[in-house]
Formats: structure tokens, C-alpha cells, sequence
């Protein structure tokens, strides 16, 4: 898929879709809550992952492991796999809240 297309899709199916790429495996014994702020869009959502098992909701949460800010194309590209989540995040288009790093590096592991 190109950039362009990853565009057009809406996000809140972006984020239905990551329900469906978690692997069960890789995500069986873990507990993760990460809230995506969307900050070009003032949107924001919350990804649960329980026990191979992820909850989308389409607003933010209070307690969470993490909070991540993202541009909706950047999210959109990265989430499609036509953007590296490393690499975004060591440019700068990927913000962690409290320096999280090892923990967001976990939370994408846990997705195919």
C-alpha cells in the first residue's frame, strides 16, 4: 500500500484494523493500555491489550501505560506499514510521554 491511499482510509477503522493484526501469541500474557493522541486531528483513542486480546475505544483514557502523539497521516502510514514505528519515533514524528521508550517498542511487537 502507498502513502496515498493509507491516507484516504478513516482512522477509527485504522484502529478497528490493529484489533485484528495483534498476535495472540506475542500478546498472551500481557496487560497494555496506550492512548494515541492524534494531534492534527484532536482526536484520540485508547488500544487495550489483554491477554491476546485488543480493545479499541474511540477516546482517551486516564490510566494508561502510555501516551503516545502522532500526526493522523504519520499513524495512519505507520499502522499500514508503509511507515517504520522505530524509525518515526527516532525522528521525532512519534512522541512518547515520560520517555517510554523500551515500553512502545513492546507495544508494537505485540501487533503482526
Amino acid at each position: 500500500m502507498d502513502a496515498g491511499l493509507a491516507h484516504l482510509i478513516p482512522l477509527d477503522l485504522i484502529f478497528r484494523h490493529m484489533a485484528v493484526k495483534l498476535d495472540p501469541a506475542a500478546s498472551a500474557d500481557k496487560e497494555i493500555t496506550a492512548v494515541f493522541k492524534i494531534t492534527d486531528a484532536g482526536q484520540a483513542f485508547t488500544v487495550m491489550v489483554r491477554r491476546g486480546v485488543a480493545e479499541i475505544r474511540p477516546e482517551g483514557v486516564d490510566e494508561a501505560d502510555l501516551v503516545i502523539r502522532v500526526e493522523e497521516k504519520v499513524w495512519k502510514e505507520v499502522a499500514l506499514g508503509v511507515r517504520n514505528s522505530l524509525l518515526a519515533l527516532a525522528k521525532g514524528e512519534i512522541k512518547v510521554d515520560g520517555n517510554k521508550i523500551l515500553k512502545i517498542k513492546e507495544f508494537v511487537g505485540l501487533f503482526k
